[in-house]
């Protein structure tokens, strides 16, 4: 609209509100001189004359359009009545929104707006001019149809005003999504450089968050942040998870444990009430104050809500209007309740709970992981190997979270439940790794909960990441043999088992393995299936081995190896190297074991 304006209707108009002519007069040489350029990829274009709008770019272009707009409301009729007032139109920059409280009105003031762009040589974009009709449902009346100029002008469920998007039913939730939409594609833009950046520490990174993601998803919070949106409480915990690398299955609960952090809605609150209270310090005649006003007469909307969350969280509110004076302490006191009373709720959740048996017995005063400062000597990665080990997040074969067939340690040979407290002080296949990293061969419980809460954490978290290396690293022993067995031949060996890249680590043990089985045919395939010891546990088809195979053929001319498969219930055609790794080529000579 702004490059809409005719000029001699603004200088017209300027001259009816009573401007001097020597301003006028400034103006006209001004715009009689006017001229514009395009800049294109292939440069700018030739300059050329500018005859109507206002100046872009210019401090008085905005000025200068609410001035040529200024009578508007008064070529309008009808409204929508508050508190005794009319309201016809609401006005900012060049958006103009037309208000009307049926469809009636609605027509005859659109009849009015032509009539008006008319007459001030005004042209309307038709394709970005949108009906809204506010409603708690059902459909349109068939009444409820608008024309601009004999064209149909489109009913919309939503439309975003100002930048929020307003929906039939007055729902934030479609305006929610859509800002952490955009957020979350910052938090990607800047993932790889700044937010993955392990040396930049954590608390600048939430540093990150609050100033930008937060600032964009809390966009217009001012009107809706007296309520708790589950969608950006979730946007929250999406960010934290992120950064540590957690597991989509940790609990809520532990974030503000571990990260000293809060609700969004404490921020969103907090700036909520504050824009009220400044709204009732604006002169009457104001629409925010005296919508303001209205709502705190009916006690509805956000002061409704303002009293519930005083009576839920037992604080003071006197919702007298006597004592507005004492409501920004009485709010403050409710904000800073909502976020005590949050922490609290996840203490008992932690305390309370029937699955995290180890995380509930830490001491939650210590927190390495805080997102508000950095209060330990430890790398971003560390931090999140340290957050698993405490909230018991390993994917071991025993997971709080989920129940599994299977329970027992794939390292060693004693029964027990493979969950964190056997992973990090009890298993006997550890043993040398524990010994190098923390000191002792095995861990207590008490000894382990006072590593996790602080004592030695690097040593700790440094034990952890090498022992999960080891066990989903394992080296599986390749025997060859010159020969052809007819089976059950036992064969004992002394194994290392090496942690790749950390030559000083390794563990030594007996292995004994039972060859079922070895068949070389013209093809260059052998296939070898052994039974291994219980030390390195599991079912049968856990350990059979393929060491050697060309997927590329599946015959097997002597049945050997076929028959020793059948008897298992497998076939060869679906058997493949353990966890399907490709096993390499045989070489070109054989020894003997």
């Amino acid at each position: 609209a702004f490059d809409s304006v005719d000029h001699n209707s603004l200088f017209l108009k300027l001259f009816n509100l009573g401007v001097s002519s020597k301003f006028i007069n400034t103006l006209k040489s001004l715009y009689s001189q006017a001229s514009s350029a395009i800049r294109c990829k292939d440069g700018i274009s030739d300059f050329f004359r500018v005859t109507n709008g206002v100046r872009q770019g210019c401090l008085l272009g905005p000025i200068l359009f609410s001035l040529f707009l200024d009578d508007l409301p008064l070529a309008l009729e009808g409204g929508v009545r508050i508190s005794g007032v009319v309201f016809k139109i609401l006005m900012y920059a060049d958006d103009v929104v037309l208000l009307a409280d049926n469809p009636t009105t609605l027509k005859r003031n659109i009849k009015l707006l032509e009539s008006y762009c008319d007459l001030w040589n005004l042209s309307l974009n038709l394709n970005k001019s949108k009906i809204i009709v506010f409603r708690k449902g059902g459909r349109l009346a068939s009444s409820e149809r608008w024309l601009y100029k004999g064209s149909p002008v489109e009913v919309v469920n939503q439309y975003k005003y100002l930048g929020v998007l307003l929906t039939t039913r007055l729902s934030m939730t479609s305006h929610l999504k859509d800002r952490i939409s955009s957020a979350k594609f910052g938090i990607n833009r800047f993932w790889a450089d700044f937010i993955a950046n392990n040396l930049v520490p954590p608390s600048a990174k939430y540093t990150f968050f609050n100033a930008v993601s937060r600032a964009v998803v809390c966009y217009a919070c001012q009107v809706w942040g007296f309520q708790r949106y589950e969608e950006l409480e979730k946007f929250h915990r999406f960010f934290i998870k992120k950064v540590f690398k957690l597991p989509s299955v940790t609990p809520n609960y532990m974030l503000p444990i571990e990260t000293s952090t809060t609700l969004i809605k404490v921020f969103t609150f907090s700036l909520h009430f504050r824009y009220c209270l400044r709204i009732l310090n604006l002169p009457d005649y104001r629409l925010p104050k005296i919508l303001a006003l209205e709502i705190i007469k009916n006690k509805t909307f956000w002061f409704k809500h303002w009293s519930s969350l005083a009576q839920r969280y037992s604080c003071e509110f006197d919702s007298s209007m006597s004592n507005v004076s004492s409501w920004r302490v009485q709010l403050a006191a409710i904000a800073e309740r909502i976020r005590d009373h949050h922490l609290e709720e996840s203490v008992e959740l932690a305390r309370g709970s029937t699955r995290f048996l180890l995380y509930k017995e830490l001491d939650y005063s210590v927190k390495p992981c805080s997102l508000m400062s950095n209060s330990v000597d430890l790398t971003l990665s560390q931090l999140g190997w340290l957050f698993r080990l405490r909230g018991e997040l390993l994917y071991l074969n025993y997971t709080p979270w989920v129940e599994r067939s299977n329970s027992q340690c794939s390292l060693c040979n004693s029964h027990a439940r493979e969950d964190v407290f056997h992973f990090l002080a009890e298993c006997s296949i550890l043993s040398e790794l524990r010994s190098l990293y923390v000191g002792c061969n095995k861990l207590s419980r008490s000894q382990l909960m006072s590593f996790l809460n602080g004592e030695n954490s690097i040593g700790i978290v440094n034990f952890a990441r090498h022992a999960w290396q080891f066990r989903y690293n394992l080296t599986y022993f390749t025997l060859r043999c010159k020969k052809q067995s007819n089976g059950n031949e036992k064969l004992t060996f002394n194994c290392t088992q090496r942690i790749p890249g950390n030559d000083k680590i390794n563990i030594q043990f007996p292995l004994e393995v039972t060859i079922l089985g070895t068949d070389y045919n013209n093809y260059a395939i052998m296939y070898r299936c052994i039974k291994l010891p219980e030390l390195l546990g599991g079912s049968f088809e856990d350990n059979l081995l393929v060491l050697h195979r060309d997927n590329s053929k599946t015959e097997d001319d002597d049945t050997t190896i076929s028959n020793i498969l059948q008897g298992q219930g497998l076939k060869l055609e679906s058997l493949k190297s353990r966890k399907g790794v490709e096993c390499p080529p045989l070489p070109p000579s054989e020894k003997n074991f």
